[in-house]
């Protein structure tokens, strides 16, 4: 998976499918990629945020939302 990842610009993910996100987020930055990482999901609450994303994660995006708003954070992330 790490091959893939590397050469990617980009990863967005689901916080809990198809497994809990915060594994996958700490392996990425462990492996010293710095690639933007946005969180989705319709579960994350402020606590959750405060611990996943203020250390791992780039941006997270609140289920449900739409396209457009999808389109913004990850216009955002890659200019």
């Amino acid at each position: 998976m790490m091959d893939v990842l590397n050469r990617a610009d980009m990863v967005v993910t689901d916080l809990l499918l198809p497994r809990p996100a915060e594994g996958l987020i700490q392996s990425i930055r462990a492996a010293g990629l710095t690639m933007p990482i946005i969180v989705i999901s319709g579960y994350l609450n402020s606590e959750d945020w405060d611990r996943i994303g203020s250390e791992w994660a780039t941006s997270f995006i609140k289920k449900p939302f739409l396209p457009e708003d999808f389109v913004a954070h990850v216009s955002e992330h890659l200019n």
